[in-house]
């Protein structure tokens, strides 16, 4: 009788682990343009406010918006989103950990100026907390760098 209770229990969670990474993911992107124009204070583009603790220790002095977007994107399926003409940012979330930490497949690509070719800048599988952001930087932009602040939550 112990086992059957214990074997009903573990199905249970099973059952709960299972349906809670069913759901889909809530995604916040919003891409920047990080670039130092000799500024003695730093300088926050209009729409910004919600990633300024996340850009703000960044090495440069100007950050500029260049896209955001805020949506619902499912468990297991890839979703693009247009950074601008050159990049984009294709995002797969994988699985929900018990502490609803996302696994998440990140791949930003890099068009060609003749838009003749695509290729992967960056890919890479990546752990984030529900609702703290993360930032995926490196890649030149203009007179600076594309920093990409992601931030994820189960809905």
């Amino acid at each position: 009788m112990k086992f059957f209770a214990l074997m009903l229990c573990g199905l249970s969670l099973s059952a709960s682990v299972y349906a809670a990474d069913n759901e889909p993911i809530s995604v916040s992107m919003v891409a920047v343009q990080a670039s130092n124009e000799g500024r003695s204070v730093k300088y926050f583009g209009e729409g910004l406010q919600k990633v300024r603790s996340a850009i703000g220790g960044l090495d440069y002095d100007t950050f500029s918006k260049l896209t955001s977007i805020d949506t619902t994107i499912p468990l297991n399926e890839e979703t693009k989103f247009r950074i601008n003409e050159h990049y984009s940012l294709y995002l797969t979330p994988m699985s929900i950990d018990g502490q609803g930490r996302i696994r998440m497949r990140a791949r930003l690509t890099i068009t060609s100026r003749d838009k003749d070719k695509t290729v992967n800048a960056l890919d890479t599988v990546l752990t984030m907390a529900p609702g703290k952001h993360l930032n995926l930087g490196g890649l030149r932009l203009d007179n600076g760098e594309l920093v990409v602040v992601l931030t994820a939550r189960e809905n």
